[in-house]
């Protein structure tokens, strides 16, 4: 019995004891278990946890180069101040290969310096350092003689009190072998939260393990459910959804697929203390994080295959892609036919690839010059020959068969057949926009797509008529780049838009780009739009905004000061801006997620004599602000801005023009109307040199904008930003040193494009005027 009792006991403290410290650590939470302190010592929130052991497994040795930097910053991962936050003065910065946009934030490396006996420090010590920082490239320079952090060099920028305890300083640079290695910290991982009702930000950081960052969730105990944050930049995360008031749950996942569940270190009453900070228990659980924002198309890894050359004219290269003729195509001669295997059914053509003759010096030319070619046709397999001798084109074999002229610059043409290394490349080298020639008869339309930028290759298209704009019609590939519709498109008189995916996921909507009359002058009219894939931007002319149909909803009022009317939109103070007073918070229905910032409306206060002013006077205002919902009281008995209720909360100095304020509540009939402002559209730079934000305000027309472009005059081409929040708009490229041109986009589909408005020598903090919507 004895045996059995023990045996039993064991095996319930096997069960229990792994729970103790979850159960004394949610018992516990108010108190600072170092200090002994309280919740509300010194204004913060002290919760420590116990970190895990580190599981992250060390990485192998690879070869690299480092030098120094002075400062001690996390610019490019957003910590604050790295000596406060633990990380020390012993940081890195990355350079963009292993910085990976930010990804690498957090990371722990081992740096040894080797092969310099000169300048490394006798015995060989080892550096641990944390990436909290991006080395960026320098193009002016070659990455072997300054340009030590351009791609694809796998560059260290150390600080330099780190820096001095592997090598001398006045070596400048240094080659050394480095490995990732698990992150040792103190105490639990921690979150710092800022913002405001409407937007939070949240800083991870002192992350052991994997020590990097790939995907944050939050949850709250009442109406929050698990939630998605989207990366801003660095270690610095995101999301508008209403957070305050919830005791809250954070989830992290590493880069080594490890998670942790954080469970309500967060109080209730946290939104008072914006800006505190919260430390927290890592624990184990899975978690899965999908992106939805497919990324720009990058250059793959270096492969291996041969290649030949084939005789032809510029009107026989395109021929199992579709073009006519690929030098007034634009694609030039250099172009290339895929094998089988890598043309994948026409799917392929248009993607662009470089190539280069290797290991055979006999017939590959000097340097090892590199080849740009695009797919523009297909190398049949030939069974009769075998693979190795004569098939070269035989599956599963990947061949690239390439136009003789540019064969030349890569190979001698008496080699017949060379080795050659190679990698798909985004197609940046194409001028103008997606073009596209239409043909066919009035009850079958054929459209050739070409000249496509980004990842090259089309992989859907769709269609749609003015006249049913809301339904798009799907194209079916005839072959390569020729997509086809059997339907009647000829009936309709208004014009065509198409919508194209490529390959890597980017879409794009091109909007009324095939003029009214289109099918008149259907045999191979071509019809050329100025925009390159994805860059979202079409030179069409639309009407101006028009007002809408009258609606009806309801109307409150709320307190507030110019500097507050604008909070959710983003804008600084409404009446400085040239909003006046004259301006609304939108219900959840209207306001959609800020898309409806900046958009105009005509109010009047309807069926209530008692309390509507005499004569039925219109309001004009524009929406600056949210009126969150209140899903604690109905929604016709104080929860007025509950979806799917339309409704405005209008700043009170103007509710009084159409009602008396002790009303409380009013019926009315509102529509959205042009906006009309003075002067242009204005944007407002701020942030830093590794993270942009652009305050959009006082556009005309629509009022909205639905999507921001930016480009330099240099090196930065058009880059589409993304929305923050209300109209503030944020981009990780590098926009210092450029004169920048910004697009926009209304939600009534017409751009404005502000050429060169800000100089190259703009400072953050300064506005710009540009054009403006008529």
């Amino acid at each position: 019995m004895a045996s059995v009792f023990h045996a039993l006991l064991g095996s319930i403290l096997l069960l229990v004891l792994p729970l103790l410290p979850h159960y004394v650590h949610a018992f516990a939470w108010p108190w600072d278990r170092e200090t002994g302190a309280g919740a509300g010592s010194k204004g913060k929130i002290h919760l420590v946890g116990r970190n895990h052991r580190p599981r992250f497994v060390t990485g192998p040795w690879k070869h690299a180069h480092a030098t120094c930097y002075e400062g001690s910053s996390g610019g490019a991962c957003g910590y604050d101040d790295v000596v406060k936050e633990g990380y020390g003065l012993d940081t890195v910065a990355l350079s963009n290969v292993l910085f990976n946009n930010g990804q690498a934030c957090g990371s722990c490396y081992e740096i040894k310096c080797v092969d310099n006996p000169q300048w490394c420090k006798p015995g060989q010590p080892s550096l641990f350092v944390t990436a909290t920082n991006n080395c960026p490239p320098n193009n002016q320079l070659s990455g072997d003689n300054g340009g030590w952090c351009n791609p694809p060099r796998e560059h260290f920028d150390i600080a330099r009190p780190s820096f001095s305890k592997i090598a001398e300083d006045k070596a400048g640079i240094t080659p050394v072998i480095y490995r990732r290695v698990p992150c040792q910290k103190q105490g639990g991982m921690k979150f710092t939260i800022t913002g405001n009702p409407y937007f939070n930000q949240v800083l991870v950081w002192n992350v052991a393990g994997a020590g990097d960052v790939t995907s944050v969730e939050v949850k709250g105990h009442r109406n929050l459910k698990w939630t998605p944050l989207k990366r801003l930049w660095g270690q610095k995360w995101v999301t508008d959804q209403k957070m305050a008031g919830e005791k809250l749950t954070f989830r992290v996942r590493s880069s080594d697929g490890r998670s942790s569940t954080s469970w309500h270190i967060v109080p209730q009453n946290w939104q008072a203390l914006f800006g505190s900070l919260f430390l927290v228990l890592f624990l184990v659980v899975h978690t899965v994080h999908v992106n939805a924002h497919p990324p720009k198309f990058r250059a793959t890894e270096w492969k291996h295959a041969h290649g030949t050359f084939y005789e032809g004219s510029s009107d026989t290269f395109g021929g199992a892609c579709g073009y006519h003729d690929v030098v007034k195509e634009g694609y030039g001669l250099e172009t290339v036919a895929l094998s089988n295997a890598l043309f994948n059914k026409g799917e392929m053509c248009g993607a662009c690839f470089e190539l280069k003759c290797e290991d055979d010096p006999q017939w590959c030319k000097p340097g090892q010059p590199s080849l740009i070619v695009t797919a523009t046709n297909q190398c049949p397999p030939n069974p009769a020959q075998d693979s190795n001798n004569g098939g070269w084109c035989n599956e599963p074999r990947e061949h690239f068969d390439i136009a003789r002229p540019v064969f030349e610059t890569i190979a001698q043409y008496k080699a017949g057949i060379v080795p050659v290394a190679y990698r798909r490349i985004p197609c940046d080298h194409k001028k103008g926009g997606i073009k596209f020639t239409l043909s066919g008869n009035p009850y079958f339309t054929e459209v050739l797509a070409w000249n496509v930028a980004g990842a090259g290759d089309v992989k859907d298209v769709k269609v749609k008529t003015e006249e049913h704009p809301d339904q798009w019609l799907q194209m079916s590939r005839m072959w390569g780049q020729r997509w086809v519709y059997n339907g009647k498109l000829c009936e309709s008189q208004g014009a065509l838009s198409f919508q194209v995916t490529s390959g890597d996921g980017k879409s794009v909507d091109l909007e009324c780009v095939a003029p009214k009359g289109w099918a008149s002058a259907l045999s191979g009219s071509l019809l050329l739009i100025l925009l390159v894939l994805p860059d979202n931007t079409n030179a069409h002319h639309r009407p101006s905004f028009r007002p809408g149909p009258w609606k009806h909803a309801h109307a409150t009022f709320y307190e507030g000061g110019s500097g507050s009317f604008g909070g959710a939109c983003g804008y600084h103070d409404v009446v400085q801006e040239g909003y006046g007073l004259d301006t609304v918070a939108l219900s959840d229905t209207l306001f959609n997620n800020g898309q409806s910032c900046g958009a105009c409306y005509d109010i009047q206060c309807v069926d209530s004599p008692q309390w509507c002013k005499p004569g039925q006077p219109t309001l004009h205002v524009t929406a600056t602000n949210h009126c969150p919902p209140n899903y604690n009281l109905p929604s016709d008995n104080g929860g007025w801005c509950n979806a799917p209720r339309e409704h405005f909360d209008i700043a009170k100095p103007v509710f009084l023009n159409i009602a008396e304020y002790k009303a409380g509540i009013v019926p009315i009939i509102y529509r959205r109307i042009p906006c009309q402002k003075r002067g242009g559209i204005r944007f407002t730079i701020t942030g830093n040199p590794y993270y942009n934000e652009v305050l959009v305000w006082n556009v005309g027309g629509a009022g909205d904008v639905i999507s921001v472009q930016v480009k330099g005059d240099d090196k930065l081409k058009w880059t589409t930003m993304n929305r923050m929040w209300g109209q503030r708009w944020i981009t990780d490229a590098r926009l210092v040193g450029e004169s920048l041109t910004f697009r926009v986009e209304a939600s009534d589909k017409r751009r404005s494009t502000s050429w060169h408005i800000a100089p190259k020598n703009w400072q953050f903090g300064q506005t710009f005027e540009g054009k403006n919507f008529r």
